[in-house]
């Protein structure tokens, strides 16, 4: 579970007690940010113990910003150079190999290629 943007920190332990109780991680995230004074302005991730994700991006989210999903992974950003480096992490991990770490570090290579391709356009 992650909360970034404009975060709140008791989200996580509320998000995680939901998920713990039985809930899916949609059914936490909605549970939670329906009940989350300025939810508009959050960003929200999730995996449950069953490998199913969800995802929220309030419409104030800062800047660019975006998210998605895959198997058994989530990813989402705000304030990004691009909405494209959310789908080249996602596509990173999903075709990576090995351990955990392994394949979260080939997401974050990807995002920063990403990023430098982005930023070194003319």
């Amino acid at each position: 579970m992650s909360s970034q943007n404009i975060t709140l920190p008791a989200l996580g332990p509320q998000t995680l007690d939901l998920i713990e109780a039985g809930m899916s991680a949609t059914q936490a995230l909605d549970d939670v940010m329906s009940a989350s004074p300025f939810s508009e302005y959050r960003q929200i991730t999730a995996i449950d113990h069953l490998g199913r994700v969800a995802h929220f991006s309030g419409g104030e989210t800062l800047g660019i910003n975006n998210a998605g999903s895959g198997d058994q992974c989530v990813a989402a950003g705000n304030m990004l150079a691009s909405p494209t480096v959310i789908d080249a992490m996602i596509q990173a991990f999903e075709h990576s190999t090995g351990h955990l770490a392994d394949r979260l570090l080939s997401a974050m290579q990807a995002m920063l290629q990403r990023v430098l391709e982005f930023v070194s356009r003319p």
